[in-house]
């Protein structure tokens, strides 16, 4: 299940503002607006340090954890599915547990409504209040593994 979800996470998130000369990973701005640095993680501000690919790579490992306890409390029944265990705990990376906690699409995986499950889920396109093409591409990846 990690490599199908790591490889989720970087297809999806991409790993912006590395300078090639030196692979030093500079914070950017995510669609929505957020300070953010390697693999999708959110920093505190513009202002922090660049880091090494080999860093970014450790800290997209060191929050998988999170999320994966995070989705599994919130969604017990995916946890034996790597396909849909994967296309979860993608969704909570990207949007965060409480989304994932309030959301239809929680309550339709919990159903086992994998149908319903997957067109719920492509209903989160939105980021910065416009609808972005990868969202659009990450959700249909992340139905596609629920069904």
């Amino acid at each position: 299940m990690m490599d199908l979800l790591v490889s989720l996470i970087k297809q999806f998130e991409g790993l912006h503002r590395l300078d090639k000369v030196n692979d030093l990973v500079y914070p950017y701005l995510c669609p929505a607006g957020y300070p953010t640095q390697g693999w999708g993680l959110r920093v505190a501000s513009m202002d922090v340090s660049a880091i090494s690919l080999e860093e970014a790579d450790q800290r997209l490992k060191n929050v998988l954890g999170f999320y994966i306890d995070k989705t599994i409390k919130l969604v017990p029944n995916v946890a034996d599915d790597e396909r849909k265990l994967a296309a979860t705990v993608d969704f909570c990376f990207n949007l965060g547990p409480t989304a994932l906690a309030g959301s239809t699409f929680r309550k339709r995986l919990n159903e086992q409504d994998w149908e319903s499950a997957a067109s719920e889920c492509q209903r989160w396109v939105f980021g910065g209040g416009r609808k972005l093409p990868g969202l659009v591409r990450r959700r249909a990846a992340e139905a596609e593994l629920l069904r």
